[in-house]
């Protein structure tokens, strides 16, 4: 059994009624069951921190450009 995981890849970008997505945007967002979205103070939640840790952590090893 596959562990469920803590991000999902989210295109959500409404451009309005009478325009298409943007096809080179999308969200990384915790899922639902992890609650972020409910968080007041997301800097204080242990789960949340961990998370961002972790993709700070895997961005900086495979940056695609200079910062």
């Amino acid at each position: 059994m596959l562990a469920a995981s803590p991000l999902c890849a989210i295109d959500n970008t409404d451009c309005g009624p009478e325009l298409d997505r943007h096809p080179a945007h999308a969200v990384l967002a915790g899922c639902e069951k992890l609650g972020f979205d409910a968080l007041l103070k997301p800097d204080e939640d242990p789960t949340f921190m961990a998370v961002r840790r972790g993709l700070l952590e895997l961005f900086n090893r495979h940056r695609i450009w200079q910062a």
